[in-house]
């Protein structure tokens, strides 16, 4: 039996948001840069460098509160789960 659909994957696009803010240092190592990126993202509609994902409204408030040292409404808003 032959494939007859094969797609790559990629482990970055795979964990969308949740990697990016794991491969930033986690939620503690959000800076404002990376806020401006991520709205950056949104508004051009273009993914982040090396990422799939195009950031929502709800996953770039979600950030901000990681930088604001909020773990639980980050959460809340990216669904990731940090502790």
């Amino acid at each position: 039996m032959s494939k007859t659909h094969q797609w790559p994957i990629d482990i970055v696009d795979a964990l969308g948001i949740c990697g990016w803010i794991d491969d930033q240092g986690g939620p503690t190592g959000i800076t404002t840069s990376h806020i401006f990126t991520l709205i950056q993202s949104r508004n051009t509609q273009t993914p982040i460098q090396g990422y799939t994902f195009i950031p929502d409204t709800k996953k770039i408030y979600g950030c901000i509160q990681y930088r604001n040292d909020n773990i639980s409404g980050g959460n809340f808003n990216t669904g990731c789960v940090f502790q």
